[in-house]
């Protein structure tokens, strides 16, 4: 019985303090409804800082793609590099053992 007079008091105390909260905050609504059009000039500043890092991370994308296929480009020439000497080295030791035999 206690334990349930202490949860409904402490309810009745969030509740007020909710209550109070909105109270404060309806009665700044003017003001902050005043400040928005003030807030304007940020918030075009954040669309132009948003758009200049939507072209900075496509840079970014671009250049590593290109990175990416560099690297790959270099792997295919060195493998094909490392595939033509062991087919040299294959020629050279099947021309030595037909002349062996």
């Amino acid at each position: 019985m206690l334990k349930n007079l202490i949860v409904f008091n402490q309810r009745l105390v969030h509740a007020k303090i909710i209550r109070s909260n909105a109270v404060e905050t309806s009665s700044q609504g003017d003001s902050s409804a005043m400040n928005l059009y003030n807030l304007y000039p940020y918030y075009k500043l954040a669309l132009a800082q948003t758009s200049l890092l939507g072209e900075l991370s496509a840079k970014i994308t671009k250049t590593l793609l290109n990175s990416a296929k560099v690297k790959l480009k270099q792997q295919r020439t060195f493998s094909l590099y490392l595939y033509r000497s062991k087919l040299r080295e294959l020629i050279r030791a099947w021309e030595s053992y037909v002349r062996i035999c």
